[in-house]
């Protein structure tokens, strides 16, 4: 509960930059995507949730996705 705008946001952003891509091919783009992030924004989520999905697989840090969008940036 709570999330349906963040998650439509994500998605919506997704086909803008894809529309863009197919319009536009001269314009360089990218979508950094992440999974779940270690961040306040995780407190939305009931702890035994957070726990299964910790088991099976990892969270980013903040910091790894700032790296991952500078990487796109910089054309790594």
């Amino acid at each position: 509960p709570g999330m349906a705008d963040y998650v439509i946001a994500k998605h919506g952003l997704l086909g803008v930059v894809k529309a863009a891509a197919a319009e536009y091919p001269w314009l360089r783009t990218g979508f950094v995507a992440p999974g779940f992030t270690e961040t306040a924004m995780l407190k939305a989520f009931d702890e035994r949730y957070l726990e299964q999905a910790r088991a099976s697989q990892r969270f980013s840090t903040a910091d790894e996705v700032a790296a991952e969008i500078l990487a796109c940036v910089r054309g790594a």
